[in-house]
């Protein structure tokens, strides 16, 4: 088995898992927990990609802005965009709030970019 990074920040879920034999019982529930390595996010830059949505849906938003807040959000971390959405909506919220804005700037593409990335955010 690998050997984890002990200076890596860890996510540690906890799992309830119980066996179910043919006649559908269950036995006896047991908790596993998992640890799991968890990507540090650069809060900076998380802030400054908000920022920059901001900037690209400000206003009249042509056909390039869209394209490059699109490529923009496809090279986001599941961790990072979820820190771009908190800034987003921190600091821009009373223009719209992120899923909305960028739904309503980028149509379907927004819900390929977080399909990718495997973010549902609400």
């Amino acid at each position: 088995s690998k050997e984890l990074n002990p200076g890596h920040p860890y996510v540690l879920p906890r799992f309830t898992l119980w066996a179910v034999d043919n006649t559908g019982r269950r036995s006896r529930p047991s908790a596993v927990t998992v640890k799991t390595p968890c990507p540090v996010v650069d809060d900076v830059k998380a802030e400054e990609i908000a920022d920059k949505i901001y900037n690209l849906f400000n206003g009249y938003t042509s056909g390039k802005e869209q394209q490059t807040a699109y490529n923009t959000l496809m090279d986001l971390s599941p961790s990072t965009l979820h820190r771009v959405y908190h800034h987003y909506n921190q600091h821009y919220e009373h223009f719209g709030e992120f899923t909305w804005r960028c739904e309503d700037e980028l149509g379907p593409r927004y819900g390929l970019s977080c399909h990718r990335v495997g973010v549902i955010i609400d």
